[in-house]
């Protein structure tokens, strides 16, 4: 029986039902709930793989216990049986098309056996920023110095509360 073909990042759409792919867990973090920023909503992922390229990952707390393998930032997986849905949303931590969705058949196995990258970032000029020349719906990767620090401040957005930090960057070549 030959197993199934490992397939690349790029390739991932909603229009194919059953998915391999060896991927690292780049970066990782929590996301609460709208209406109780205490409690956590989900585990979101950036996931990368060989050829660099990255996608989110979402695992609802409701999967916690039941995914065997416990997820690591800089650990690589093969992963099976996702779902795939569109990348929706304010701030986009991807330019992927699509977002992968872990279901209570998702299968995850940790791998030891690829050559992957540490990090991907994709660096955006201070000027592209502050002339507007970027989509603002994805998030971007800087380099600069911290140069001020505001107070956090609480918003409501279309009924859902949520607090915000401005800060200030200085670029290298300011000064």
């Amino acid at each position: 029986i030959m197993a199934p073909k490992i397939d690349f990042i790029d390739e991932i759409n909603p229009f194919k039902e059953t998915w391999k792919i060896k991927v690292k867990v780049t970066t990782l973090w929590n996301t609460s709930k709208f209406n109780n920023l205490e409690e956590v909503f989900s585990i979101d992922f950036i996931l990368i793989d060989e050829k660099g390229g990255k996608i989110q990952a979402r695992m609802k707390k409701s999967l916690f216990n039941k995914i065997s393998c416990q997820l690591k930032e800089g650990s690589s997986y093969v992963i099976t049986n996702f779902g795939v849905g569109e990348n929706i949303g304010s701030y986009k931590p991807t330019q992927h098309a699509f977002r992968i969705n872990f279901l209570y058949s998702t299968s995850v196995r940790e791998c030891h056996d690829m050559l992957m990258p540490t990090k991907s970032f994709d660096f955006i000029a201070f000027e592209d920023i502050t002339s507007n020349r970027i989509d603002v719906t994805y998030l971007v990767d800087v380099i600069g110095e911290l140069t001020g620090i505001g107070n956090i401040e609480e918003w409501e957005n279309n009924g859902n509360k949520t607090k915000r930090l401005t800060f200030e960057l200085e670029d290298e070549h300011v000064g």
